[in-house]
């Protein structure tokens, strides 16, 4: 009926007030205003709302873009109708990642969010040019929403013993060594809140040591490949991003700080001294400093990974000299004592450590002991 009635010229104002309007619920009403339905192509996205939608079998049937009882789908429609299909309890969290099987039958599936992004992608096309901040924006309502799929990889170990990571190796402090690939890895897969986005990491756009530097921290890594999604990430495009998303998960780098490879805070440093670099007459932003100190990836000369939010005195030792006791001396002092690196010149620049001469160093570490020998000397006569 509705394809011969198609072909009239006047059919967008014959078919008002006709019972001719399937719904996505296989139910069937007039073409009236007061009672509009949606005509989208993702009239499948809200199943727990088909009554609102047009059958998806007409959608493409029926043309004119002012027909009576037909209206589109917006992003505001979305959010509005979104809780009847997925749980508010559950997902809405505002600030708290959700555990998740992407493919399990029940929504949200993987499918489901694809399809999500893929509707939001569209309803942000006018903002496309713009920065991130500006999509975010147009994005304010969605963002207490759990819709950003991550995976967190880690390695459980055989047995249940505990471990630390070296050179590749897992100790077992109960039994022998034992080597990495008879651990089975586990990865947990979550929903982030939209406003969590800053603390996930794109990965995929990382190659090389700094690659796998990052993979070892175990930091929530983006699970799709949706462009929008990649675009609003923090990657390999945007390193004072990457030193956001280290900063938001500091807490769990921190509980993690005894397996964190030092050659792997190495790379990653390395990479993050780009956001210091700033041409003449240029100021760091205060909050990248802030952030640099409380990430704990920097190497101590003992080996040890660290944060720099201490009171303690921050030092680099200069390269090439002696160790032997200094130890003692950083106790003693209360000092943290760093290890050079290649683009450690940038982080002193900033004052966020600095380099003590040599024979400062020295002098004191020298005196220190020397003193002690003294006094044992004449405590014997």
């Amino acid at each position: 009926m509705l394809r011969i009635l198609s072909k009239d010229e006047n059919f967008e104002d014959k078919i008002s007030g006709l019972p001719l309007c399937l719904r996505q619920d296989n139910m069937i009403q007039k073409f009236d205003i007061e009672i509009a339905v949606f005509r989208t192509k993702f009239f499948d996205l809200l199943p727990e709302s088909a009554s609102q939608f047009l059958h998806g079998k007409l959608v493409n049937r029926i043309t004119g873009n002012k027909i009576h009882g037909l209206k589109p789908f917006t992003l505001k429609d979305f959010i509005e109708w979104l809780p009847y299909t997925v749980s508010l309890e559950k997902y809405r969290t505002v600030d708290k990642a959700v555990e998740w099987n992407p493919e399990s039958s029940k929504i949200p599936t993987r499918s489901w969010i694809k399809n999500v992004w893929c509707f939001i992608k569209g309803e942000m096309l006018p903002y496309q040019s713009d920065n991130h901040a500006r999509i975010l924006h147009e994005l304010k309502d969605l963002l207490p929403w759990c819709l950003i799929p991550c995976k967190i990889e880690h390695e459980q170990l055989c047995g249940g013993f505990l471990i630390t990571y070296a050179r590749h190796y897992l100790y077992n402090k109960v039994d022998s060594e034992r080597r990495r690939e008879m651990n089975e890895k586990k990865c947990v897969n979550l929903l982030y809140p939209l406003g969590d986005i800053n603390a996930v990491l794109d990965i995929n756009t990382f190659h090389g040591d700094l690659a796998q530097a990052l993979n070892s921290l175990k930091l929530p890594v983006l699970d799709t490949n949706d462009s929008l999604l990649g675009s609003l990430t923090p990657s390999i495009e945007s390193c004072t991003g990457v030193l956001k998303c280290l900063y938001l998960n500091r807490e769990m780098l921190q509980k993690s700080h005894s397996i964190l490879h030092q050659e792997h805070c190495t790379v990653i440093l390395e990479f993050l001294s780009e956001c210091f670099r700033c041409g003449r007459g240029e100021q760091v932003h205060p909050d990248l400093i802030t952030w640099i100190k409380e990430i704990p990836i920097h190497v101590t000369v003992s080996g040890c990974v660290t944060s720099l939010n201490t009171t303690q005195m921050i030092l680099v030792v200069p390269s090439g000299m002696p160790t032997n006791g200094i130890d003692v001396w950083a106790k003693q002092t209360q000092t943290t004592l760093l290890k050079t690196t290649t683009n450690c010149e940038v982080y002193l620049k900033h004052s966020i450590c600095r380099r003590e001469v040599y024979a400062t160093l020295m002098r004191n570490i020298f005196y220190k002991h020397f003193n002690i020998y003294l006094y044992k000397i004449v405590k014997r006569i």
